[in-house]
């Protein structure tokens, strides 16, 4: 979906379009949306019937820690498909220079996070 709204953002701004690149976007959002909702719901049903866990291993300690992380996965997923479109479509909207800025705080803020739980001291076994 992000290369494809990447084409037709790009065409339609270069058509001089923006109602068109308008449409496209919000029609790979929505379908972004689907789809995050839909990979979400499949890795929910493997965590539930373990036949996710099943699949890649056999090994209960390599289950239980992936059992700890699993849960973050299925929230992820919708965030996910909708980052990946945006992305999409603010290439094909030539907006480099937002993504550049969006990316350095979203890597602050992973930092930040990471460095703040770090310096709390929890020993969380994963």
């Amino acid at each position: 979906l992000a290369a494809a709204s990447q084409g037709l953002v790009a065409d339609a701004l270069g058509r001089d379009d923006p109602d068109e690149a308008r449409d496209v976007s919000t029609t790979v959002f929505l379908y972004s949306t689907v789809l995050g909702l839909f990979l979400a719901a499949l890795l929910q049903l493997g965590e539930t019937t373990h036949w996710l866990f099943d699949f890649f291993t056999d090994n209960p300690s390599t289950q239980q820690a992936l059992a700890k992380i699993l849960p973050l996965i299925v929230v992820a997923q919708p965030v996910n498909a909708l980052v990946f479109a945006a992305d999409g479509i603010l290439q094909g909207a030539s907006q480099f220079p937002f993504q550049a800025r969006a990316m350095a705080l979203s890597g602050f803020t992973g930092v930040a996070t990471f460095l703040a739980l770090e310096a709390g001291g929890r020993d969380v076994d994963t």
